[in-house]
Formats: C-alpha cells, structure tokens, sequence
C-alpha cells in the first residue's frame, strides 16, 4: 500500500503501527477474524520494532478478539496474558479493562465459570470507572453469555441427576415412563 510506503520511508513507523492495528479491528468488526490477525501480527512486528508498549498491548490485545472469533480459546490467553502487564504497567486503563475482558471471555470457553466472573467483573469496574460505554456493554454482554452458560449446566445437571436416579433402578420413575399407572399396572 502507498500510505504504508511513505509512513516507512518517512520514518512514521509508529502510524504504521497504529494503522494496521485500525486495519486489523476492522476486519474483526466486519467478522474476517483471520485477515485481522495478518494485519494484527504486522502491527505487532512493527510495534515492537518501534519500542512502543501502547501499541504492543493494543495489538496483542486485538489478536486475543481474533483468536477468540476464531475459537483459539489457548492462543487469546497467551496473548491477552501477554497484553496485561504491559498495559498495567503504562496505567492504560482501557487495554487493562479489554485484556481482563477477553481473559474472561477466554475463561467462559473453557467453562472456568468463576474465574470468567471475577475476570470480566474486574474489566467492567474499570469501563464504568472510565465511562468508556463500548468496554461497559462488551462486559455486559460477556456477562450475559455466563449467565446462559451456567443456566444450560443446571439444566444438564438435572437432567443428568434424573437419569442417574432412573439408572440405578428407580421403579416408579420407570413405571411412570413406561407410561404404567400408578398402582404398577403396566
């Protein structure tokens, strides 16, 4: 691309950086999560070529919505884990909140259930805290997605407690699917 052209021979490298990381963002949000991660990764390369952290993070941070859009549960946890520090590190409050978020979300995959909680929990304290209203509603919607994973579980536990009470020979719970009456006349 021209405009990359010129940023590297002007010695722009960090609008370089920056660019790949919007080009990359937008090709999430326009869901092509893998053409994302190409610009995401050269975003990285070059972030780190130019020493700056910001960056780094924010990349890192965006490779970690990637992986997740892709279900590479391990390969956003590495790199959100990588993200964090660096972002506490520099107090960037809205890399700090996003990393945490998707550690949550990545959590929730793997049905860690209470660390997802205590993850995006934390991540959403930081979004109100800066009235960042995108961070709050990705929070809460992440949120909502453990909600309905725990009410699935609890309802596979019932039923799983169900069928283990009908396995280990519960007569009146067979009669009654066998459709017998009540009094054990099938």
């Amino acid at each position: 691309d021209e405009p990359e052209a010129i940023c590297e021979a002007g010695g722009y490298t960090w609008v370089l950086s920056v660019a790949r990381v919007v080009r990359g963002v937008l090709e999430t949000l326009r869901s092509d999560p893998e053409t994302a991660r190409g610009y995401l990764r050269d975003a990285l390369v070059t972030a780190r070529a130019v020493g700056d952290p910001r960056h780094i993070s924010l990349a890192l941070n965006y490779l970690g919505l990637a992986a997740l859009s892709l279900g590479q549960t391990d390969e956003a946890e590495r790199v959100c884990q990588e993200a964090l520090p660096i972002a506490q590190q520099h107090q960037d409050r809205f890399q700090i909140s996003l990393a945490l978020q998707s550690l949550g979300r990545a959590a929730l995959a793997r049905r860690a259930h209470a660390d997802a909680e205590a993850l995006i929990d934390e991540g959403l304290t930081i979004a109100r805290e800066m009235g960042d209203h995108w961070l709050e509603a990705k929070a809460r919607g992440y949120l909502g997605q453990l909600a309905l994973a725990r009410a699935a579980l609890a309802r596979v536990g019932k039923r799983r407690a169900g069928a283990a009470a009908l396995h280990v020979g519960d007569a009146p719970g067979l009669a009654r699917l066998a459709g017998c009456s009540g009094g054990g006349q099938c």
